[in-house]
């Protein structure tokens, strides 16, 4: 049993009732008898959280926190998965289970979600699958978000996750080469929390781009060069590729003009993206987080266009949908 395990909240049961204890704590009591538990919770899905075995408790609660706050607009059952590395316990897998109910402005904008919690060892892992089928709602799909796993051999014993699940969440800021560069059986599944953190910036860019003609946008372009805190690595990659896929969407060829990322040592802006081209023509965008503004300025050949907005990246639970359904 790990120390995440012993941090996450909820009421220890047997494996064996984990359901119909789950089942019993939305039986309530009232005047005309017993309400039917589908009266309090209508899931719409199943979601996964598989930690790896160096996640920290404090890491833990923190995405656990995520996910409820996920689960107050997209009702859910959640299976939290816990290894450890040792069977200290004689190989018994630990259960919690946990509910919470969010309350709108009125009782139709009630939330319930439910969640259940496993601990299990590495030993165990064989019979993991078995044992988180019988726990998922059957008639529901599957969302799977490994954290932290940092191994790509061990996405392998997971096939089960891999190959059923509709969507698979990484986060390509917190996880290693090996398990970005991972062979995935179905990679059209994969979606990077990163690229969902970043839909305002992509939208801030992409809105004020649209209004030129792609020609405009492709002809004479020479260089896109990136500069960023240390911080925001793995974003000016994702958005890097980003441009990259919707300039070839306007007809450029990737050869066709030099692309690099840096650090920024000044540390003024977040990320800082320029284009530069053949002429005097050229686009910039800088953004703050921490403040919350970008600058955008640029010359397509049309006359100096200067524009200054608010951006934020999305919160992480926004994220994570972001990330599930789009």
């Amino acid at each position: 049993m790990s120390n995440v395990f012993d941090t996450l909240p909820g009421m220890k049961v047997p494996l064996s009732s984990s359901l119909q204890t789950l089942a019993a704590m939305w039986d309530v009591e009232s005047e005309k008898g017993k309400s039917a538990p589908s009266a309090y919770r209508a899931s719409r899905m199943n979601l996964v959280l598989h930690f790896g075995l160096d996640v920290t408790p404090e890491q833990a609660k923190e995405e656990f926190a995520t996910v409820l706050l996920f689960a107050q607009r997209y009702p859910c059952r959640i299976l939290v998965l816990c290894p450890g590395e040792t069977d200290k316990y004689s190989g018994k897998v630990d259960t919690k289970i946990f509910s919470e109910c969010y309350i709108g402005k009125s009782r139709r904008e009630m939330s319930c979600c439910e969640v259940i919690i496993v601990s299990y060892t590495l030993s165990q892992r064989a019979f993991l699958e078995n044992q988180v089928a019988i726990l998922m709602e059957s008639d529901l799909p599957l969302f799977y978000h490994p954290y932290k796993i940092h191994s790509a051999a061990r996405f392998g014993d997971y096939q089960f996750f891999l190959e059923e699940a509709r969507r698979i969440i990484i986060d390509s800021k917190t996880e290693n080469k090996g398990v970005l560069e991972y062979k995935w059986p179905r990679p059209e599944s994969i979606s990077d929390l990163v690229y969902a953190r970043l839909l305002p910036v992509r939208q801030s860019i992409g809105q004020f781009l649209s209004t030129f003609e792609p020609a405009r946008l492709i002809d004479g372009l020479v260089s896109i060069q990136v500069s960023r805190r240390d911080d925001f690595v793995a974003e000016s990659k994702v958005l890097i590729q980003w441009m990259k896929n919707k300039l070839a969407d306007c007809g450029v060829r990737d050869e066709s003009f030099e692309c690099s990322a840096t650090g920024n040592t000044e540390g003024a802006s977040s990320i800082e993206i320029k284009w530069s081209y053949e002429t005097d023509r050229f686009f910039s965008w800088k953004a703050d987080f921490v403040s919350g503004c970008t600058r955008i300025e640029a010359d397509f050949g049309t006359g100096p266009v200067s524009l200054t907005s608010a951006v934020q990246l999305l919160s992480p639970e926004k994220a994570l949908a972001e990330a599930l359904f789009f």
